[in-house]
């Protein structure tokens, strides 16, 4: 059993984080740019949040607070 968080731009940017805590991994789903999604391992929520925080200000979106 394990839980997980998605992370998401608010507007103007396709940019999907999902991240797993209990095993620090997280995925991060651009599908403009990838076809697939990108494994970060490891990392943590903060980390995560950071790079969806990132990929979608570089698209010119507006992220959620």
């Amino acid at each position: 059993m394990f839980s997980y968080r998605t992370l998401s731009s608010e507007r103007g940017a396709p940019v999907l984080g999902i991240f797993m805590e209990q095993i620090g991994l997280g995925y991060i789903y651009r599908p403009i740019e990838r076809d697939e999604p990108e494994k970060i391992y490891p990392c943590t929520h903060t980390q995560l949040s950071e790079l969806v925080r990132r990929h979608a200000q570089e698209m010119g979106g507006f992220l959620n607070e």
